[in-house]
């Protein structure tokens, strides 16, 4: 790996600001985005230069929608017809997801600087908080290609066994390749198959896993945040110590909240199609499992669970960091201040107040109960769903 960090990542990966640790951690997923054309942290990057890869995805976006829907028009059968307006929806989701990743380019160029340099660097100051964030990155990118592999593989492998035995199936049930289940034609439309199916899959918790990145940086910044107002009678002039305190505190909070507000501009939107997509693929799912149990379709359940947690976890987590900070800042020995200093606690406190969090386009707020809302909407329209069908 350290072979592969010196000669080729920082070769063909670049990024906003001085290589660091934070690049070399999230190598892997920047390398493959490359390889698709899609590594936008890249700040000269542009739609022009990887035109050639764009024009690729779109060729395959079409063949996939085109194989899917003769597929549709040509069975009877209800589960796999179920599973193949999942396979639409899935597509429709990469669709939107897809343009909104690359228009949204400088504003997560800005965030990945501020959160790898000022963040990391506050950060920094508490080595076990460091090394803590470090090892949540690190897992991150492992969960990220788990999610990715888990069901990728399981289609693979499946179709693979069915090869070797020769018989020839398409990698996914309800996809149709539009050539010729012969040499080499089905060997051509199998890896244009693969090369899809691992391409949406990557894109579409790419975009989550960069969301997950971010808020990771924000809550354990947040964390620091109330260790900086821990002042203790060690020596020096107390009242000026604590005035240096709240002072570093006042910048580093609102370095924080530009930054979170940064974040909520780009995901204002992608937060809103994880909702919708699952409630739509919740449902589907429900009611293909209801036809029949099948294993390996069901492991689309994964990314789709953990991309609606993920989304709303973090929302939560905003609210519960903005509730300790100002915890912090009212445990604050703020009568220990000079007389002068008192009203910039004052303005401090008022500031940190207001109501923090993130939102989707449509004004509503990320958290736990928007998640049960949305599974509780999902079932309904399967309920719904199903005793239309009976």
């Amino acid at each position: 790996m350290a072979i592969l960090t010196d000669k080729v990542l920082k070769k063909y990966i670049r990024t906003p600001g001085q290589w660091n640790e934070i690049d070399e951690i999230m190598a892997p997923a920047l390398l493959v985005q490359r390889l698709f054309g899609q590594q936008i942290l890249d700040p000269d990057w542009s739609l022009k230069k990887h035109a050639s890869h764009q024009l690729f995805t779109i060729f395959l976006v079409i063949y996939v929608i085109c194989g899917t829907l003769d597929f549709l028009n040509t069975t009877t059968d209800q589960g796999q017809i179920v599973e193949g307006y999942y396979t639409l929806i899935i597509i429709s989701s990469f669709i939107v997801k897809y343009p909104l990743f690359f228009v949204n380019r400088k504003p997560i160029q800005k965030s990945y600087l501020i959160a790898k340099t000022t963040l990391f660097d506050l950060i920094r100051e508490n080595g076990e908080k460091a090394q803590t964030l470090l090892k949540y990155c690190r897992n991150l990118i492992l969960l990220l290609f788990i999610m990715i592999l888990l069901p990728f593989m399981s289609y693979i492998l499946t179709a693979m066994y069915y090869y070797a035995i020769r018989s020839r199936v398409t990698l996914s049930k309800t996809t149709s390749i539009l050539v010729p289940m012969t040499s080499p034609f089905y060997e051509i439309g199998f890896l244009l198959h693969a090369i899809f199916m691992f391409e949406i899959s990557f894109l579409l918790l790419v975009v989550d896993m960069w969301f997950v990145f971010f808020m990771f940086f924000y809550c354990i910044a947040c964390d620091r945040l109330a260790e900086i107002l821990e002042v203790k009678r060690d020596g020096g002039v107390y009242e000026i110590e604590l005035n240096r305190a709240l002072k570093k505190f006042y910048i580093a909070h609102d370095n924080q909240m530009k930054y979170l507000n940064i974040i909520s501009a780009i995901y204002k939107w992608s937060t809103l199609i994880p909702l919708c997509t699952v409630l739509a693929s919740i449902c589907i799912i429900m009611l293909q499992m209801t036809e029949k149990i099948n294993w390996i379709f069901a492991t689309n359940t994964v990314p789709t669970l953990a991309e609606i947690f993920a989304y709303n976890w973090f929302g939560e987590m905003v609210k519960t960091k903005a509730e300790n900070v100002t915890l912090a800042l009212l445990e604050f020995h703020w009568t220990g201040l000079r007389y002068k200093d008192k009203k910039n606690y004052q303005i401090i406190i008022c500031y940190t107040n207001k109501a923090f969090g993130i939102r989707t386009a449509f004004g509503n707020d990320l958290s736990m109960s928007t998640m049960s809302a949305v599974f509780k909407a999902s079932y309904q329209a399967f309920a719904v769903m199903k005793s239309m069908q009976n």
